[in-house]
């Protein structure tokens, strides 16, 4: 399968399929026809290690207590950014009140190269809020003790569409709005002017915005002073078969290897083929052929399916050479994800101001004599 196959079933499948198929027993899953295998398969979603850390990170930023307006989410490509937030966020935030919406995520419009779509970007979030007659918006405002209606003119519709959206926002109770490909705003070459609009509406709305996408985001939050080093940023990380150890060492990752593992076994326990081929067994292999991204691994369990499908439901040696991707694909996504989290520890994403020796002199003077659980 290709990116616009990937692409396809994306859209098709909805949150009532999802729904349904996760319901499915295994005679059952079995007795699907090969495309709605396809279906079952693809729309399968897995609670893995990566995707539970980005979860609490994101919970406390979501606090109440939270004065965190902007959160930015980025990874690598295929991390499982969009699916995290689109499923995941969705249904931890959804609400069975009559009219109300706490979530709402929209993909940000690419207008061209230099063109910052805001009035495509308010208008679907009208869309995703269920509002009605949105060409007919018109803000109003008090002058001189009486309601005046803007007029309706090009300059005055985007001001119109504006309001419009911090109203529909209170009105639906939403708690949080989801900007999916986000870097289509850095198109602007202002990423400074850019994030004075957006903070505006975060601050206008009774909400929270958390913006998706790749590293290109880490141009935002370097350039606008207000936004936090660490607060509002959440890395969606990889899984890693090597890291340094305290004195420089390069040494295995027993416990990324362990829990990339875990998640291959979610996945290969709802084969929809009574054959299955064993990815647990070549766990460490799949971490270094995906570079430990999650959304990578799927999209090869699932290349695998499909060939096994067109096959008659038989395995083929062969299916797992066609189904990796090329090298060169591998290593423009390799170098991607190597300058970005260079960015990132330049930033200092991940640390605090003190130093490890200051940070265990704080806890032991605070924590005292006090009983306390690791």
């Amino acid at each position: 399968m290709d990116a616009q196959d990937f692409s396809r079933l994306a859209r098709e499948i909805s949150s009532e399929d999802r729904l349904r198929y996760s319901r499915l027993n295994r005679d059952q899953v079995y007795a699907l026809s090969p495309q709605e295998k396809l279906r079952f398969f693809f729309s399968l979603q897995v609670r893995h290690a990566k995707l539970r850390m980005v979860e609490a990170r994101l919970n406390r930023c979501l606090a109440p207590f939270s004065e965190e307006r902007l959160i930015f989410l980025v990874g690598p490509t295929g991390a499982g950014k969009t699916s995290f937030s689109e499923y995941f966020l969705g249904a931890e935030l959804a609400s069975e009140e009559a009219g109300k919406i706490p979530f709402i995520m929209i993909k940000v419009p690419a207008l061209g190269p230099r063109k910052i779509p805001w009035s495509g970007l308010y208008r679907d979030m009208l869309h995703a809020g269920g509002e009605p007659l949105i060409d007919s918006k018109r803000a109003s405002f008090v002058q001189d003790g009486r309601l005046q209606t803007v007029p309706a003119s090009q300059k005055s519709a985007l001001f119109s569409l504006r309001e419009a959206v911090v109203s529909m926002l209170d009105n639906r109770g939403t708690l949080l709005v989801a900007l999916d490909e986000a870097f289509h705003l850095l198109r602007s070459g202002d990423p400074v002017v850019v994030m004075d609009s957006i903070k505006s509406l975060a601050d206008a709305a009774p909400c929270q915005f958390l913006l998706i996408g790749s590293y290109d985001l880490l141009e935002f939050v370097n350039s606008y002073a207000q936004i936090g080093r660490r607060g509002g940023l959440i890395y969606f990380d990889r899984y890693r078969a090597k890291i340094f150890d305290k004195i420089g060492n390069l040494v295995a990752n027993v416990k990324d290897v362990e829990d990339f593992g875990k998640g291959i076994r979610k996945l290969e326990t709802r084969w929809p083929l009574e054959s299955r081929p064993d990815f647990y067994a070549a766990r460490e292999i799949l971490l270094e052929a995906t570079l430990g991204i999650f959304g990578l691994l799927k999209e090869f369990m699932m290349n695998c399916l499909d060939m096994q499908l067109k096959n008659g439901g038989k395995w083929q040696k062969g299916f797992i050479k066609e189904s990796l991707k090329s090298a060169y694909a591998i290593n423009a996504i390799r170098e991607e994800v190597e300058k970005g989290e260079e960015r990132l520890t330049e930033m200092g994403y991940g640390c605090v101001a003190l130093s490890d020796e200051k940070v265990e002199t704080l806890t032991k003077l605070m924590t005292g004599s006090m009983p306390v659980e690791e």
